[in-house]
């Protein structure tokens, strides 16, 4: 056999091995092909199902924009006097106090309730907050009917200081033709807590607006225990009476 040929003979086994190896390796990828689109077919509805209900059923965190210390949620409707709502259902929303008011009561002793099925229009007392002889009288912020109180408040009165849009709501309300316009929320609510806290800081210290405490300083957590009755007379006038 000439050079030549042992060349082109070498050549043909390679190409002859070749193909039988790709051949061979048919059925394997069919398999695999198979085996794929079953796998995708069986988990894709999972992961789908899976997914939607996460979407569906898992609460997303509040985002909590923070003004000088002070916590403001954007899972909530503000009212002007210092009250919050939240809407569960048509039929129920949740009332309480913000991190604002609990701050100027200071540690409550005491949570006063109207009873249930007292109906309240928005502006009128729902609740009462003790601070040994310091009270603060909490605004409904949507007209409605009392349907319950929050029964955790009767053995534990600090849950408004340490959860107040948590643990520590105040009552839930049956809303009658429920209107939401009043209220703040977002942005709108940033502005308004940060123009109440200058409001404050100039009321009790004196001082011109957003001097008062230095730049990312905190409000005080008492201040009905830090003021004289006179200033304590006249920062209940200017945010829980109005």
């Amino acid at each position: 056999m000439t050079t030549e040929n042992k060349f082109k003979f070498k050549d043909a086994v390679i190409v002859v091995g070749m193909t039988v190896f790709a051949l061979a390796l048919l059925p394997l990828v069919a398999v695999l092909g198979v085996v794929l689109q079953f796998g995708f077919v069986a988990v894709f509805p999972v992961l789908l199902i899976g997914t939607m209900g996460y979407a569906l059923f898992t609460r997303a965190e509040p985002v909590v924009a923070m003004i000088r210390g002070i916590e403001v949620p954007n899972d909530v409707l503000f009212w002007r006097g210092h009250s919050w709502a939240r809407k569960l259902a048509k039929t129920c929303v949740v009332v309480g106090v913000d991190d604002f008011a609990q701050r100027m009561i200071g540690p409550v002793d005491v949570v006063e309730t109207v009873p249930a099925g007292t109906h309240v229009d928005a502006g009128e007392r729902v609740a009462t907050l003790h601070h040994g002889e310091r009270t603060i009288q909490v605004q409904a912020p949507i007209d409605g009917i009392v349907s319950k109180p929050n029964p955790v408040l009767a053995r534990e009165p600090s849950a408004v200081n340490t959860s107040p849009y948590g643990r520590g709501w105040l009552v839930e309300i049956q809303p009658e033709q429920p209107n939401f316009k009043a209220l703040a929320h977002g942005r709108k609510a940033m502005r308004w807590m940060r123009q109440e806290v200058e409001n404050l800081i100039f009321l009790v210290q004196g001082a011109e607006p957003m001097t008062a405490l230095p730049d990312g300083g905190e409000l005080t957590h008492d201040v009905s225990g830090s003021v004289d009755d006179e200033t304590w007379k006249a920062v209940k006038a200017a945010f829980f009476e109005s």
